[in-house]
């Protein structure tokens, strides 16, 4: 019995140095070999010709021995999976793997080595990722990709047109009970497609290989099955082993390489970098927190490394402050992802230490919703222009205090009064059973507009007159100066389109003249059979697909999650749940939106504040401000 080889012991790695993965065939065995390569000289690339491997840790809880240079390392089971076929891929070059080619347990190296990717993965021949061991049917799984790719996006088109007709029909595609699509959702929703740290070896590769254990799958394929085969849902779902496949949105490592391969030539580094940020926060997994950082700096060139000055001891509160920071004083505010992360940074559940401007990257589910004017799109059509309270440019202001964020803009109002949070009414509106839900729906909307009606528009708030912009009592004390048309914009956000249907104020008058009608019949009933009547017919009037009803949706997916608010200057806008009475209403230079500042701190020297989330404020969302008089001045954030 032979002995059991060594433990692998690594030599150091000098600048500009790595290791490749070679390998031999000997006598029916694959023989592996690490050797050290120079991949820099003096800051410039060496010419040499190797592969890179990007795959999946996988299951970590258990190693498996790989002998190289006759000596034992441990590795995890998908790479050990991997490396037979990698043996005999279609390639005589060696390979980089980083499990292998990075002594794990030197921190400073394995630094070093993230520092380098940038190089490793752009410098490679190719690229192979490794999907894993194929499955039952797998093959023929395979063989349908093109066919599965055509028809996602030919279903993409038709269920675009809403035009009632019946959907193609596929008949190259297997039948809704054939378990090929287990095979097939497998493929679509490999793990590889999730994982944050593939996204940087995938997006800089000058050629992508992809392996399905002996199956090679042609990128662009891949690509336009991830893209378009979840339209295929109905066919899919219908076999019993495969149901509840849908929409995933796992095509983060395909819109990433579309962004670093494609570059938009005017725009800084900085966002480039923002804007992979940016994607992979909502789409990609990883493990440690602090890869959020290390996972996207393969993206960014040694000079730009140094710019941003991270450093592996740092702890994961310095390393998004820093990172943050540095793009977003050096990112310009004209792109949309500089605002994208700024929204990011409102999550209520960030970790402490961070400051108000910064993402936590690993925990942002309970951000405040955008406030953006975007018209319900026809399915799948693109988006229209959105709000532009803010005409005027400029940069963000250098600060070499890295907590501290200087942005240019202008505060011209406070919040004064927060109105009560809109009721949870989607319990009811997403699950119809009965006219008896919408009518709880509406009552459960009156109770809460009626205060806010009687507050904002007077004691005559149900005299709705003919014109929207009338009076209606402006002249009375303590009024806000808003009037009905201000009003119930503001409870739409201004969004007037909804699917096919615009809405208009005539919308909302007659919603609530039928509303008080059905409400009025019910308090006058004077027995059981006139009460049952009184809460069935004149109910017809408000029932769903009807333009009350989408008027109540809209108004709930405008201010669910919100504070509709009234402000010092009497004006009515809405902002984030923890919006309070005092916080600064500002239009930050370059915003879409206007937002809200709470005071840090003030002196007699400067004043900071923290951010607070976007807010909408009927006035200001298409420019006005510049017409209010309100001086522009430097804000610092902290």
């Amino acid at each position: 019995m032979s002995a059991r080889p060594l433990p692998f012991t690594y030599k150091a790695l000098r600048s500009g140095e790595i290791r490749l993965v070679f390998s031999a065939i000997e006598e029916d065995r694959v023989v592996w070999t690490l050797r050290t390569i120079q991949l820099h000289s003096e800051g410039l690339p060496v010419p040499i010709a190797f592969d890179a491997l990007s795959y999946t840790w996988g299951d970590q809880s258990h190693t498996f021995p790989f002998v190289c240079n006759g000596q034992e390392l441990r590795i995890h089971q998908n790479l050990r999976d991997a490396l037979p076929y990698l043996a005999r891929r279609k390639s005589p070059l060696p390979i980089w793997i980083d499990a292998v080619c990075i002594n794990q347990s030197d921190i400073a190296e394995k630094f070093a080595q993230i520092r380098m990717m940038h190089s490793i993965y752009g410098q490679a021949t190719q690229v192979w990722v490794w999907l894993g061991c194929g499955a039952e049917h797998s093959r023929e799984a395979i063989r349908l990709l093109p066919e599965v790719g055509r028809a996602g996006a030919e279903m993409e088109m038709h269920k675009r047109k809403l035009d009632g007709t019946s959907p193609p029909e596929f008949t190259t595609l297997p039948p809704a009970g054939s378990p090929i699509w287990q095979s097939i959702k497998e493929l679509m929703l490999n793990k590889w497609l999730d994982r944050l740290w593939v996204v940087q070896e995938a997006a800089l590769a000058r050629r992508i290989r992809v392996l399905y254990e002996h199956e090679e799958i042609n990128w662009g394929i891949l690509k336009k099955v991830v893209y378009h085969g979840w339209n295929l849902e109905d066919i899919i779902n219908q076999h019993p082993a495969v149901g509840g496949y849908g929409p995933r949105n796992n095509d983060t490592i395909f819109l990433v390489r579309d962004i670093i391969q494609n570059p938009d030539p005017k725009a800084p580094w900085s966002n480039r970098l923002l804007s992979v940020l940016r994607i992979t926060i909502d789409l990609s997994q990883c493990a440690d927190p602090r890869d959020r950082v290390f996972g996207v700096l393969g993206f960014a060139t040694q000079d730009q490394l140094q710019q941003l000055g991270l450093s592996e001891d740092m702890c994961v509160e310095e390393l998004y402050t820093r990172l943050t920071h540095f793009l977003l004083s050096h990112g310009s505010t004209s792109y949309q992802n500089w605002w994208d992360i700024l929204q990011l940074a409102t999550a209520t559940d960030k970790r402490p230490g961070l400051p108000s401007w910064c993402p936590d990257y690993h925990s942002w589910n309970q951000r405040s919703p955008h406030i953006r004017n975007l018209e319900e799109p026809v399915y799948l059509r693109g988006w229209p222009n959105g709000y532009c309270a803010s005409r005027a440019t400029s940069t963000p202001l250098p600060s070499t205090n890295v907590r501290e964020l200087k942005v240019r803009g202008r505060i011209f109002d406070s919040v004064k009064r927060l109105y009560p949070f809109f009721p949870d009414i989607r319990r009811l509106t997403e699950n119809i059973t009965s006219d008896e839900t919408i009518r709880q729906a509406y009552l459960t909307f009156r109770a809460w507009e009626r205060p806010i009606a009687a507050h904002v528009l007077g004691p005559d708030f149900c005299k709705f007159p003919d014109d929207p912009h009338s009076e209606l009592g402006l002249h009375q004390k303590d009024r806000l100066k808003v009037t009905v048309d201000d009003y119930w914009r503001t409870l739409v956000g201004n969004i007037t389109k909804y699917g096919d249907y615009t809405l208009t104020y005539e919308t909302f008058r007659s919603m609530q003249i039928i509303l008080e009608q059905c409400v009025s019949q019910e308090s006058t009933a004077g027995s059981a059979t006139e009460l049952a009547k009184a809460r069935s017919d004149p109910w017809e009037q408000l029932y769903i697909h009807l333009p009350s009803f989408k008027l109540l949706n809209a108004i709930q997916s405008t201010l669910g999650g919100r504070r509709l608010y009234c402000t010092e200057k009497g004006r009515l806008g809405f902002g984030p749940k923890r919006t309070e009475v005092n916080d600064q209403v500002c239009v930050l230079n370059n915003a879409n939106a206007a937002h809200l500042l709470r005071r840090a701190s003030k002196t007699k020297r400067r004043k900071t504040f923290r951010l607070v989330g976007d807010s909408y404020y009927y006035g200001v969302m298409e420019g006005q401000i510049e017409n209010f008089g309100t001086e522009e001045a430097d804000i610092v954030l902290v």
